[in-house]
């Protein structure tokens, strides 16, 4: 059984997804308790679920009435039970875990890696000092932009963040002494969850990011209390390559659904046929452009998740985007 289908998510904690609410009240993000469930700010207009692996069947009518009283737009929740749209979770089983997890063609890469890096726990002063270069280069290449990683006020305040939250770590690997590429995790009861990594671009023919990869599940699999390691949902723009990246490296795709309830002002304009038909037409107008393409997924992930959309999730996803 993959880990996360039978989820308790509270080993080790009071609270299922305390540690990691705490890291995004640290950094300045709202967060709040409603219907037993923990949500933090994710990326508006949604607030997402904590733990991100537990799954729920929420009232839609309570619901309404939580986004409400919160004055919050927009949710995105996890679920087996209720329409959404079919999506997932990078999950791993840790123990144990050695090369003999990884594809023959990406093990290859991994010991080249590893002879050329130092893989260590990174002190959050040296983040602070070398990291906002390697989010920078990491940014370009991606074409996106996060004030949070690339301006220094932002990146200084995320970085004490890291310091003071309880369960968040941060992982470094060095190529010739100079930081190539890093890691920030986040334990939370019994699962380890990946949240970010950057690298430089100079050092990617060094393998040193994926070589990063490999220590950190391998020391995450040297702890008996870690039952699960959780390295996000699959992405929202077509076309991704994470997919075949983290299969090889050993994780398996959970599938479920992620249901996407509105603030009950705007919840029946978003989840009808019309923005169903606007999210199609917005996927034909500019098919390569991510603002667009983002817009028509959140329309369409509406509608499906509505009584009138919705539909079960699909037990084998593929490369499908969430």
């Amino acid at each position: 059984m993959m880990p996360g289908q039978q989820l308790s998510g509270t080993a080790g904690s009071a609270v299922a997804g305390a540690a990691l609410a705490r890291f995004a009240e640290a950094r300045g993000r709202r967060v709040f308790e409603a219907m037993g469930v923990l949500w933090a700010e994710y990326r508006w207009p949604f607030f997402a679920s904590l733990p991100y692996q537990q799954q729920h069947d929420l009232d839609p009518r309570e619901l309404s009435g939580a986004l409400r009283a919160e004055r919050v737009p927009a949710v995105r929740y996890p679920t087996r039970t209720q329409p959404g749209w079919p999506c997932g979770l990078y999950v791993l089983a840790p123990g144990g875990y050695s090369l003999s997890r990884i594809s023959p063609k990406r093990r290859r890469l991994v010991r080249r890696g590893l002879e050329e890096t130092e893989c260590r726990p990174l002190d959050p002063e040296e983040l602070l000092a070398q990291g906002l270069e390697l989010n920078l280069e990491t940014m370009a290449r991606h074409q996106r932009f996060d004030p949070e990683f690339g301006e220094p006020a932002r990146w200084k305040r995320l970085v004490a963040a890291i310091r003071d939250s309880p369960g968040v770590s941060i992982g470094g690997g060095y190529v010739r002494g100079r930081l190539s590429c890093y890691h920030v995790n986040c334990r939370d009861g019994a699962w380890l969850h990946l949240l970010y990594k950057m690298s430089r671009t100079e050092d990617l023919p060094s393998n040193s990011s994926l070589a990063l990869d490999y220590w950190t599940l391998s020391e995450a699999g040297k702890d008996p209390t870690i039952e699960a390691v959780e390295n996000g949902f699959p992405s929202v723009i077509s076309g991704d390559t994470l997919h075949h990246y983290k299969t090889q490296l050993g994780f398996e795709l959970l599938p479920f659904n992620v249901s996407m309830r509105f603030h009950p002002a705007v919840q029946p304009l978003l989840a009808n046929r019309w923005s169903a038909g606007v999210a199609g037409a917005l996927s034909s107008l500019r098919p390569r452009s991510r603002g667009l393409e983002r817009i028509a997924r959140v329309l369409k992930g509406a509608h499906l998740s509505s009584a009138e959309g919705g539909g079960a999730a699909s037990p084998d996803l593929g490369e499908q985007s969430s």
